[in-house]
Order: C-alpha cells, then structure tokens, then sequence
C-alpha cells in the first residue's frame, strides 16, 4: 500500500466477487504502457510525469473511442 501512495495514488478496493473493478484498471494500465511508455525512454521521474501527464490529457479530451460511440472520455 505505501509503494502505491508515494507518488499520490489512493488505493481503492473492489467489491469481493466483481472481476470487472480490477479489469478496468488493468486496461487503463496496460493501455498507458501500451501506448505511451513503451515508446519514451524517461531521463527522470519528473520526465516521465510530464509524459504520461499529456498522455492522459491527449487520451481523456482527443483520442476517439470506439466503446463511447467514437467520442472522447471527456
């Protein structure tokens, strides 16, 4: 629980018996690593938050998704 705090994430738990929690989570996960980080070799941490950072953003405002009716999260 500490190794997930340091850098400002809150740790929430899902239901027992609802997989989907976890998934979801793994997706997002596995999408940043996917398309993001597997493509910047990081010099630092501050690098590397500044990176994922405009990720997210560019994710959640500019990229389409199929699921959402090719609209954007946001």
């Amino acid at each position: 629980m500490d190794e997930a705090k340091w850098p400002g994430f809150d740790p929430a738990f899902t239901y027992v018996g609802n997989p989907r929690g976890n998934a979801i989570a793994e997706r997002v996960i596995g999408t940043i690593k996917k398309e993001c980080i597997r493509h910047h070799r990081f010099k630092n941490l501050a690098e590397a938050e500044k990176i994922i950072t405009a990720f997210v953003e560019r994710y959640n405002t500019k990229r389409q998704h199929g699921s959402l009716g090719y609209r954007t999260p946001a």
